[in-house]
């Protein structure tokens, strides 16, 4: 369910002991029955919610035993974690883990709605960077979104967009010319970004040696650990690409329609800039 209105809530970041990436993290709101019953979720034990950050992608760097490049991929962790004030950060040997680090760091998060998985989704908020009140409802326009981290991680390349339908059309357009001001002049990632165009050799290529748009990266691992020839992946991306929508035009619902796979040369090819790419979330 997507409430009409945002409402801000209080709390503290949490990462020791977690594995977090650039675009979740753990939250413990301050007054957790006002935030449970806002978003309609069970409320937690350790009180402690799984956050996931509204209109951003970052690099993977845990999906289904599959990685992608691990400097951009921590990197974007990091400034997340910068953003909240955490700091001192210590991971396991394979990095799968933080396993301490200065963290339950005073911030907020503004959020109307949880996604498929019961996540609330979010933006967050360091505590110095806003005006907002612990439990307080706000229309998009009362908010300066270009205030948090998201937004701020966007502007500066760290990550990639997900966009959703589900998205309040302000927000959309603020962080759709964030994107495409960052993609234009390469900032970031996208100094490196090859969604383009991709000369496909493997798995190992894309985990080590390519930064692409991580729904590209996602379909195309699982397709890898599945399927034993590139040719079959137009089918296959015909049937699980998912549904996406396009601003302003007309041209159906696959996200295949934006994927090109050239047999001669070997090449997958993103054909649409991301930031024009709406998702409908899974259901």
């Amino acid at each position: 369910m997507t409430q009409s209105k945002y409402k801000a809530f209080a709390g503290t970041f949490h990462v020791a002991g977690y594995s977090p990436d650039g675009d979740s993290i753990r939250f413990e709101p301050s007054n957790v029955a006002a935030f449970t019953e806002f978003l309609g979720i069970k409320t937690r034990r350790d009180r402690k919610y799984q956050l996931r950050l509204e209109a951003i992608d970052a690099l993977e760097t845990h999906y289904e035993g599959f990685r992608q490049p691990r400097v951009q991929a921590l990197s974007a962790l990091e400034r997340l974690l910068e953003g909240v004030d955490i700091s001192d950060i210590k991971y396991s040997l394979a990095d799968k883990e933080i396993v301490l680090a200065d963290d339950a760091k005073q911030g907020f998060v503004l959020t109307r709605s949880v996604d498929v998985f019961k996540r609330p989704v979010v933006y967050v908020f360091g505590n110095t960077a806003h005006d907002l009140e612990d439990t307080r409802a706000y229309e998009a326009s009362e908010v300066s979104i270009e205030s948090s981290v998201n937004f701020q991680m966007a502007a500066k390349g760290y990550v990639y967009p997900t966009f959703y339908n589900t998205m309040d059309s302000q927000f959309l357009a603020t962080f759709q010319t964030a994107f495409k001001v960052a993609r234009e002049n390469r900032v970031g990632l996208w100094f490196n970004d090859k969604s383009f165009e991709l000369p496909i050799t493997g798995i190992h290529q894309l985990e080590t040696d390519v930064i692409i748009f991580p729904k590209l990266f996602r379909r195309l691992v699982k397709f890898a650990s599945r399927y034993s020839d590139w040719d079959e992946f137009p089918a296959y991306i015909k049937k699980n690409g998912g549904s996406v929508v396009v601003e302003g035009q007309d041209i159906g619902e696959g996200f295949w329609r934006h994927i090109d796979y050239d047999a001669d040369s070997n090449v997958i090819r993103l054909l649409t800039n991301p930031e024009e790419l709406i998702f409908k979330p899974k259901k």
